[in-house]
């Protein structure tokens, strides 16, 4: 049995691209986790050839177009996924698991769009389909690092940082009793965010298996007296006092 033209294009198209080739069987991918991965597609196309594409097709999972926990495509991986998901619908394309907990958009090259192929291709140049929300996602895993661990380290500093201010009989936590009754959270965020930028550090995304990363130390750095008095934490006059 002869290959169409048309799908004959999108094979060669593909041809070289980093990704996957294997078998699509009742609508279903199968896994390349579960089996070796190919970069040629000539097993799985002559299977379907042998059932005469009855119940089979032949799909392509682009290496780019998938994300999980521990793996190399990290948050671009994810961007380039819900991109195509966004773009893109059944039969064009499917989804099939990926890694560790993570998901892939496959292509089936029986219903492939040229649209789609020229965007898979077109990851060969330039591996991020979507800028945008690339910065979104980004956006979103930094609100959480924030939220879940950072916002507590943050609290934490500030209080290290007011604790030489303590009045003599000052008991054992009054900093931080001092912050929780005066400086709210978006306070807190706000001095966080001019301390980050003086440090000119900038939150990292490295791998989804853990949140997103920055150096507090460095941000801590750049925390002054001055600072704590525009919290209300303290004096001018108390922060004169202790120079």
């Amino acid at each position: 049995m002869a290959l169409s033209p048309a799908l004959a294009r999108r094979i060669d198209a593909l041809h070289g691209c980093r990704g996957s080739w294997f078998l699509i069987e009742t609508g279903e991918p199968q896994n390349r986790w579960a089996q070796d991965a190919s970069q040629s597609p000539k097993d799985a196309l002559s299977a379907c050839l042998a059932r005469r594409w009855r119940g089979v097709s032949l799909g392509f999972q682009p290496d780019w177009c998938g994300y999980s926990s521990y793996g190399d495509t990290g948050l671009v991986g994810k961007a380039n996924f819900k991109h195509f998901q966004d773009r893109y619908s059944e039969p064009e394309i499917l989804t099939a698991s990926y890694g560790w907990d993570g998901e892939s958009i496959v292509a089936d090259l029986r219903f492939a769009s040229e649209d789609l192929i020229e965007s898979i291709v077109a990851l060969e140049d330039y591996p991020l389909a979507d800028e945008e929300l690339y910065s979104e996602l980004e956006m979103e895993e930094q609100a959480s690092a924030w939220e879940d661990t950072y916002s507590r380290d943050w609290f934490k500093i500030l209080a290290d940082k007011l604790g030489p201010y303590a009045a003599d009989d000052a008991e054992m936590y009054w900093a931080e009793e001092l912050i929780e009754a005066t400086v709210s959270d978006q306070a807190a965020f706000v001095l966080f965010e001019r301390c980050r930028e003086a440090a000119n550090l900038y939150w990292e995304v490295e791998d989804l298996s853990s949140e997103a990363y920055i150096n507090m130390d460095r941000i801590a750095a750049q925390l002054t007296g001055e600072d704590l008095v525009s919290l209300g934490l303290l004096t001018v006059d108390r922060l004169a006092a202790a120079v």
